[in-house]
């Protein structure tokens, strides 16, 4: 430790002499012909001139900063519209294909469950379908209101499994025989415009209309 600090304070007057001949050394620069400049100030118009450099490069960053934020904006403006018009055609196409598949539901007359029979607007289909001069289409709904109606009075119990066949069947000791043969007869009608594709015109629906109407009124 001594022998540390003894060379420590041996140390000090070179540093000392370092300074003083540094600072030696830039007077003697100083006062050389070539370095006649090094404590003159500036001529105005030279700092004028500066000056303007300055301030042009404060504008020239400031443009840059400006363009770059543009960049950015129509960047970000550019992906928010792609963004856009990937989800309103996502949504476009969910709301065509929902239409597609309600129209070709109507055309169908197709029924999954008990829910989707027992919640059907019978009358608005069966005029729309009359509208359109659909008669096969008519009579299907006027059956379909008929099996919801008996599903309701617990009469029958529905599933898309179930034949006509059976839920005659279900029927046999439920009801009266004249109700069950108005029944019957409804549905060999249906069963014949349905599924044998019998052509149905005016004429023709006006009278099953009237059977379907009564039968359905008398449950």
């Amino acid at each position: 430790m001594p022998k540390l600090c003894l060379l420590i304070l041996l140390s000090l007057p070179v540093l000392g002499q370092n300074a003083k001949l540094e600072k030696e050394q830039i007077e003697q620069i100083k006062s050389n012909e070539q370095y006649w400049y090094a404590d003159k100030e500036l001529e105005p118009e030279i700092q004028k001139a500066l000056q303007h450099a300055d301030d042009a490069t404060s504008i020239l960053e400031t443009l840059e900063l400006g363009i770059r934020i543009f960049f950015w904006v129509l960047t970000f403006s550019a992906l928010a519209y792609i963004l856009y018009f990937v989800f309103s055609k996502l949504i476009g196409n969910r709301k065509n294909q929902n239409k597609k598949e309600k129209e070709d539901f109507e055309h169908s007359g197709a029924i999954e469950t008990k829910t989707d029979l027992e919640n059907l607007d019978y009358p608005a289909l069966i005029e729309k379908a009359k509208a359109t001069g659909d008669y096969r289409l008519a009579v299907r709904w006027y059956f379909l209101l008929l099996l919801k109606q008996l599903s309701q009075k617990n009469l029958i119990t529905f599933s898309r499994y179930t034949t006509n066949t059976q839920y005659l069947g279900q029927l046999a000791h439920k009801l009266p025989n004249e109700k069950l043969l108005e029944i019957k007869n409804c549905t060999r009608n249906y069963e014949h415009v349905w599924f044998g594709q019998y052509p149905v015109n005016e004429s023709l629906f006006a009278r099953l209309e009237h059977g379907f109407k009564h039968t359905v009124q008398a449950i």
